[in-house]
């Protein structure tokens, strides 16, 4: 027997057996909420459906093990609720690497140079 499980660091959806699944402890079932959902605010993967394998893992190495600033465009519900709605909730947001002295690097720009994304806005240079 099994059950569909999700994976709150990643946030993927997957089967597994009950038997390598243990109980929570009562002590962590009342935690505040410890993830969220978020993607990309404005954009859409250049295919129009999903992203690829070779978008994910561009993105994946572009952010990995590195710090940015997060301008928060939208959420979706509103933040505060304390019910398993939660997880259903999502932030978009504009990644900014800052760790230039003088230019900042858009995420979402790159993307789009890398013909990897489109523009959702009029523009394609996102406003802060």
């Amino acid at each position: 027997v099994s059950a569909a499980v999700r994976l709150v660091d990643y946030g993927d959806l997957s089967m597994l057996n009950l038997a390598d699944m243990q109980p929570l402890w009562a002590k962590f079932r009342a935690l505040p909420l410890q993830a969220i959902n978020a993607r990309l605010a404005n954009i859409v993967p250049a295919n129009g459906h999903d992203w690829t394998p070779e978008d994910t893992v561009w993105f994946s190495n572009r952010v990995a093990d590195q710090e940015f600033v997060s301008v928060i465009r939208k959420r979706s519900p509103e933040l505060g609720g304390d019910s398993a709605a939660d997880f259903d909730m999502i932030v978009e947001l504009s990644l900014i690497d800052t760790s230039h002295p003088t230019i900042d690097k858009f995420v979402d720009q790159e993307l789009i140079e890398e013909k990897r994304a489109v523009s959702l806005m009029s523009s394609d240079k996102a406003s802060i």
